[in-house]
């Protein structure tokens, strides 16, 4: 018992030492498009964490005015909306032009972010990735694994995002993904 949970400690030390480390390098390149990885909504309405992530991208999009938005995420369990369509709607009220979003409203989880996402872009394009800190290293494999050439920026999280329910989930995904490559 005593070594499972001394085996979990140092996973969870490791895991978060090395997003503490991937998270600080964002690259602030240009690109023809940015991917908001969407994540999930609360009865339709936006999370903290959706406004943390679209906030970093409207920053993003403001220094790189060539640069293209794709909102990704559909409509999850519980909600009537699609976290694309929140993410647009967000960005509009703080003024960015409508010519300047591309929803993608299919994906349901981040795999599919990125595969939807790569098939609203044109060939050859470049893409930044914009999710939270605690994601964008999985974010970032999983854009490697579907051809992206991975650049990314992030958003920091709450501690509590951060110490009580991502991680783990975190740990068990990215594990998940090394095993299936």
């Amino acid at each position: 018992m005593l070594k499972g949970i001394l085996v979990l400690t140092a996973a969870f030390v490791f895991y978060g030492t090395v997003i503490l480390l991937f998270s600080c390098f964002s690259y602030e390149k240009d690109a023809d498009y940015l991917i908001v990885l969407g994540c999930g909504l609360d009865h339709d309405k936006e999370t903290e964490v959706m406004r943390n992530r679209t906030a970093r991208a409207l920053a993003y999009l403001r220094t790189h005015p060539e640069c293209l938005a794709i909102l990704s995420g559909g409509i999850t369990a519980g909600n009537t909306v699609s976290e694309a369509s929140v993410m647009k709607r967000i960005m509009l009220e703080e003024g960015l032009p409508t010519e300047r979003i591309i929803p993608e409203e299919s994906s349901l989880n981040t795999p599919e972010n990125m595969k939807f996402s790569k098939e609203k872009m044109e060939k050859g394009k470049t893409a930044v990735v914009c999710s939270s800190d605690y994601h964008i290293l999985r974010a970032c494999l999983l854009a490697r694994k579907y051809g992206y050439r991975v650049q990314h920026i992030c958003c920091r999280s709450s501690v509590k995002e951060l110490l009580f329910h991502i991680p783990l989930e975190e740990i068990f995904l990215i594990l998940n993904l090394a095993e299936k490559n």
